[in-house]
């Protein structure tokens, strides 16, 4: 992941999406800090699954207390899409030692890399964050609604159609079927563009 991106505190559980485009063994090597307070652990209060199974570190190494290196083996994970949760104990701050700090925390985040086997580490890939329509089966709409729409903060269906099929959650296969319709746009542009250019020659 992108150096700029972190450290980073967790607020107790983190998820990471990532993407292969081909089955892969994929190992996490991750760095953080879990402050003990003065009580040293000797493995982190934390666990991480990937797609909803818990998995176990291959190696874990501390050094000064409550600074960790670790790293995981994933296994072969398959081509597509995939979740990767951290979730941690929790601790405020403010209520530990002399701070103003009232978050909720979990763990910081030094770096994280995720490397399939025989490839480069996956590249960490900036998507904007676009809250969900405003609209409801109680609101089916309203002033929220036409100012999401209105909003440029907010990339739309014309600039951000891929993130709209992303989350919509459809099987990769079915996902591409979204081109089809797109295809046949096109081409019906074409064609009318051409129909449109003889009818203004025939004219003349």
């Amino acid at each position: 992941m992108a150096a700029a991106q972190f450290p980073r505190w967790t607020a107790g559980e983190a998820a990471i999406d990532f993407r292969l485009a081909q089955s892969r063994p994929v190992e996490l090597s991750l760095d953080f800090v879990q402050p003990d307070f003065g009580k040293r652990r000797l493995l982190p209060d934390m666990s991480i699954t990937s797609d909803g199974r818990l998995q176990h570190w291959t190696s874990i190494q501390q050094a000064p207390p409550g600074w960790f290196r670790g790293t995981v083996d994933l296994g072969r994970v398959t081509a597509g899409l995939h979740r990767l949760v951290i979730r941690a104990a929790t601790f405020i701050p403010a209520e530990r030692e002399a701070s103003n700090d009232h978050r909720l925390l979990g763990v910081q985040i030094r770096s994280l890399r995720l490397r399939p086997m025989g490839s480069r580490d996956l590249v960490a890939v900036p998507i904007q964050s676009i809250p969900p329509l405003p609209v409801s089966s109680d609101q089916l709409w309203g002033r929220a609604a036409f100012g999401w729409f209105m909003d440029p903060r907010y990339p739309h269906l014309v600039d951000m159609w891929p993130w709209y099929v992303i989350e919509s959650g459809l099987p990769r296969g079915l996902a591409w079927l979204v081109l089809i319709p797109l295809v046949g746009l096109a081409a019906s542009g074409w064609k009318l563009a051409h129909m449109t250019a003889d009818l203004r020659a025939q004219v003349r």
